[in-house]
C-alpha cells in the first residue's frame, strides 16, 4: 500500500495529501456516502456480512450431536447440567480432552439451562458466535486498512476499507475450512476462543489510536485475550501478532525509532506475554505427555519436519481449492516418498517468504500477512506435538492469506476508473463467495449425523484409520444396527495397533446380541492388552451379572473402583449387583459414593428410591423421587415410584397428584390409570375409582377387568 517509506516521510506526506483534500494513495477513492453517515455505513456493512454468513450456516440446526466428543463434553457430561459453584470449579480445575478451556465448557452450560439437550441450541449458539466474528473481521480489517491509507477527513469512509473489509469477512465467514468449527458443537472453543480475540485486537487498535493511550481499552483487549485464552489455549499467539500490527499498519515501531518508545511498545506487551506462558505451562503440565510422546515417536524427526512444513502448505491449497475436505486428514507420507515431499514442501515454504521479503520494498502487507499465518498456526503446526492436519486449526490463521485476497479486491475496485470495472470487481467477488457458500453447505450435509460423517471419511481414505471404524460402530450401535456395528469393528481390529478399545466396543455388541460368552472373550481380550482398562473391568462385570454370575461380577466391579475411584459408573453397576445379592447396606454405600462425587444424577436418585421402596423405607424413598424430579422435570418414572411410595405411606392426595401427573405426561399409561384407581378404592371413591379402571381395560389392561369384576357386578363384559 504505497511506496515504502520511513516513518516520519510517511507521516509527513499523509497530512500534505490530507490538506489537499485527497488520500496518500492516488488508487484509493472515497466515499462521502451519499447522504449516509460514516456509522451507518460501517454498521450496515457489518451487519450485512454477518447476516449472510448466519444464512449460509443456517442448516447446521439440522445437524444432531456427534459420536465424536460432543458425548464426552456435552450430552454425558454431568457436569454441565447445573450452573453452580461445583460446575465451576470442576470447569477450572479440569481438562476438556486435552486442553484447558473453562469458558468453553460455561458456555455449553448456559446452552444446557436453555435447551436441555436440543443439539439445535447448541448449533445456533455456534452460529451466532461465528457470524460475530465475520462482522468482527470485517470492522477490524477496514480498521487497519484505514491506518495503512488515513482517511481524508471526519465523516468520509474509504471505499478501499469498506470493499476490502466485506470481502475478507464473507470469504472468511463462508468458506467451507469454517464448517468444522461451526458445525461440530465440540468446537465451541474455536468460535469463542476466536471471538474474544478478535476483541482484544479492536480493544488494543483503540488503546493506539487514543491521543492518551486510554488505559480502559488496554485493559480491555488485556482481558479479552485472557477469555481467549480460557476457551482455547490456541490463542496464546496474540502478542506476536499485536506486535506485527505495531509494525504495519500501526508503524509504532519503524527504523530510527527512539528508544523510548520502543520500550513502551514492548512494556505494553509484557502482561500479554506472561499470560500466555502461564497458558501454556498450564496447558502443558495438564495434558497428557505420555500419550502426547507415543505419538510423537512414531515418526522420525525428518517426518515431523514435513508434516510441520506440509502443515502450511496444506492448508494454504485447500483455502483456494476447497474441493474435498476429510474430517479426519491423513498428512504422513511413507519412508519411500519422505524425503521428496520434505523438499517440495520446504521449497514452497521458502519460496513464498522469499517473496513476500522481495514485495517489502513496494509494501509491508505480504510479509505481515504470511507471518500472521505462520504464527497463529504454529501452536498445531505439529512441531512439539502431533496434532494431525483438522481443517478447524485453521479458523483464525486462514485471515492472513484471505486478507490479501480482500485487499486485492479492494485495490482493484478502487482503482476502477469506469462503473462497469467497478461491478465486475464486484461480481467477481460474490462468484467467489457464493461458489464457496455452495460447498459449506454441501459440507454442513456430511457433519449431520455421525454415521453420515464417518462414511464419509471411509469414502475417501478406506480401510485407513481404525478410529474412523471405531467411531462409525460405535454409532451403528447406538442406533440399533449392530450387524453393521460389529463389521465396523471387526475392521477395526484388523488394522489397528492399539486393539483393547475396539475389542471392548466389539464386546458390548455381542452382549446387546445377546451372545454373553463371546462378550466376555472380548472383555478378557481387552483387559489382557490393557490390564488396567477399567471400562472393560465394568462391561464384563455387568455381562457376569446379566449371567446370573453374581460374584464374578461383583470382583470385577470392585477391581474397577480400585483402580478408578472417581469413575462413577462402577459404583452405579456395583451398586445394582449388591441390590440383587440382597446387600442393601452396601448397595445404598455405593449410591452414596457415587453421589458424593457427582450429586446431580437424577437416575441414581431414583435407582437409590427404587431400593428404598423395595425395601419398605418409603419417606427415604419419597425423597429420592422428589430430588429425581428436581433435578430431572418430567421423569415420568420418579411421579410413578413416588405415587406408590405415598400410597404405602397413606398419603393419597399425594399419590393422586402424582399419578395424575403420569396420566398428564403419559396418556396411555394403562399402569397409572389401574394404580390411582386403586387409591380412589382406599379412599372410598369406588366411582371415581371404577372410571379409572374402564380407562385402564380400554388401554388392554387385563388386571383391570379384575378390579371393575370386583367393585361393579354389572360392569362385566
Amino acid at each position: 500500500m504505497g511506496r515504502k517509506r520511513d516513518f516520519q516521510q510517511q507521516k509527513e506526506h499523509n497530512l500534505k495529501m490530507r490538506n489537499k483534500g485527497t488520500d496518500n494513495n492516488s488508487d484509493i477513492a472515497s466515499v462521502k456516502g451519499k447522504g449516509l453517515s460514516r456509522n451507518l455505513i460501517i454498521i450496515t456493512s457489518a451487519l450485512i456480512v454477518a447476516a449472510v454468513v448466519f444464512l449460509v450456516f443456517l442448516p447446521t440446526l439440522k445437524n444432531e450431536f456427534l459420536l465424536w466428543d460432543d458425548d464426552k463434553l456435552v450430552t454425558d457430561n454431568v457436569y454441565i447440567r447445573s450452573i453452580d459453584l461445583k460446575m465451576v470449579n470442576w470447569v477450572f480445575t479440569h481438562l476438556g480432552l486435552t486442553t484447558w478451556h473453562p469458558i468453553t465448557f460455561i458456555s455449553f452450560a448456559l446452552d444446557h439451562a436453555i435447551w436441555g439437550l436440543d443439539p439445535k441450541g447448541f448449533h445456533l449458539t455456534n452460529n451466532i458466535f461465528h457470524s460475530l466474528n465475520a462482522l468482527l473481521v470485517f470492522l477490524i480489517v477496514f480498521r487497519l486498512v484505514e491506518y495503512a491509507v488515513p482517511n481524508i477527513k471526519g465523516g468520509v469512509v474509504s471505499e478501499m476499507a469498506v470493499v476490502s473489509g466485506v470481502v475478507t469477512a464473507l470469504l472468511f465467514g463462508v468458506h467451507p475450512l469454517r464448517v468444522e468449527s461451526v458445525a461440530w458443537v465440540t468446537e465451541r472453543k474455536d468460535v469463542l476462543y476466536a471471538f474474544f480475540y478478535l476483541l482484544s485486537i479492536l480493544a488494543y487498535l483503540k488503546y493506539v489510536s487514543s491521543k492518551n493511550r486510554s488505559l480502559g481499552s488496554y485493559l480491555l483487549s488485556l482481558l479479552f485475550f485472557i477469555m481467549s485464552l480460557m476457551s482455547k489455549p490456541m490463542a496464546v499467539t496474540l502478542p506476536a501478532v499485536l506486535l506485527l500490527l505495531d509494525y504495519y499498519p500501526l508503524r509504532r515501531i519503524h527504523a530510527g525509532m527512539r528508544m523510548e518508545r520502543i520500550k513502551a511498545v514492548v512494556i505494553d506487551k509484557i502482561p500479554f506475554f506472561l499470560f500466555s506462558a502461564v497458558i501454556s505451562f498450564v496447558t502443558l503440565s495438564m495434558d497428557h505427555p505420555a500419550e502426547a510422546a507415543v505419538k510423537m515417536a512414531k515418526y522420525t524427526f525428518m517426518e515431523r519436519i514435513y508434516m510441520s512444513l506440509h502443515s502450511y502448505i496444506f492448508f494454504l491449497y485447500k483455502m483456494v481449492l476447497p474441493v474435498v475436505i476429510a474430517p479426519f486428514p491423513i498428512i504422513t507420507s511413507s519412508p519411500e516418498n519422505a524425503l521428496l515431499l520434505l523438499i517440495g514442501a520446504l521449497v514452497l515454504f521458502l519460496a513464498i517468504t522469499t517473496l513476500c521479503l522481495y514485495l517489502l520494498s513496494r509494501s509491508r502487507v505480504y510479509l505481515i500477512a504470511w507471518l500472521f499465518y505462520i504464527i497463529t498456526l504454529l501452536p498445531v503446526a505439529n512441531i512439539f506435538r502431533f496434532n494431525g492436519g483438522f481443517s478447524r486449526f485453521t479458523y483464525l490463521p486462514s485471515l492472513g492469506p484471505l486478507l490479501l485476497v480482500g485487499l486485492f479486491s479492494g485495490s482493484l475496485y478502487t482503482g476502477a476508473s469506469k462503473k462497469s470495472l467497478k461491478a465486475l470487481v464486484l461480481i467477481s467477488a460474490f462468484s467467489i463467495t457464493l461458489l464457496y457458500a455452495s460447498k459449506t453447505v454441501s459440507q454442513i450435509a456430511i457433519w449431520k449425523d455421525t454415521i453420515r460423517l464417518w462414511s464419509y471419511q471411509l469414502e475417501i481414505f478406506p480401510g485407513r484409520l481404525p478410529e474412523v471404524y471405531n467411531n462409525r460402530g460405535m454409532a451403528y450401535r447406538m442406533e440399533g444396527q449392530l450387524e453393521e456395528a460389529l463389521g465396523d469393528y471387526n475392521k477395526a481390529i484388523e488394522i489397528s495397533e492399539k486393539k483393547e478399545k475396539t475389542y471392548n466396543n466389539r464386546g458390548i455388541v455381542y452382549e446387546m446380541m445377546g451372545r454373553y460368552e463371546e462378550a466376555i472373550a472380548d472383555y478378557n481380550t481387552a483387559i489382557i492388552i490393557a490390564p488396567g482398562y477399567v471400562k472393560a473391568y465394568i462391561n464384563r462385570g455387568d455381562c457376569y451379572a446379566k449371567l446370573g454370575k453374581m460374584q464374578e461380577a461383583l470382583r470385577d466391579l470392585t477391581k474397577a473402583i480400585e483402580l478408578d475411584p472417581v469413575y462413577i459408573n462402577g459404583y452405579q453397576k456395583r451398586a445394582g449387583v449388591h441390590a440383587a445379592l440382597g446387600n442393601t447396606e452396601l448397595a445404598l454405600e455405593d449410591y452414596a459414593s457415587y453421589l458424593s462425587i457427582y450429586p446431580l444424577e437424577p437416575d441414581i436418585y431414583f435407582s437409590r428410591g427404587s431400593l428404598y421402596m423395595y425395601e419398605g423405607m418409603f419417606d427415604d424413598a419419597v425423597k429420592d423421587f422428589s430430588k429425581a424430579i428436581e433435578l430431572k422435570p418430567g421423569f415420568l418414572e420418579a411421579y410413578g415410584n413416588r405415587g406408590t411410595s405415598y400410597m404405602n405411606l397413606t398419603n393419597y392426595s399425594k399419590a393422586i397428584e402424582d399419578f395424575s401427573m403420569v396420566i398428564k405426561l403419559a396418556p396411555q399409561s394403562d399402569i397409572a390409570y389401574i394404580s390411582r384407581g386403586v387409591v380412589y378404592l382406599y379412599m372410598g371413591n369406588p366411582d371415581l375409582a371404577e372410571k379409572d379402571f374402564i380407562k385402564a381395560s380400554g388401554l388392554g389392561n387385563k388386571e383391570a377387568d379384575k378390579y371393575l369384576r370386583e367393585i361393579r357386578p354389572e360392569s362385566r363384559k
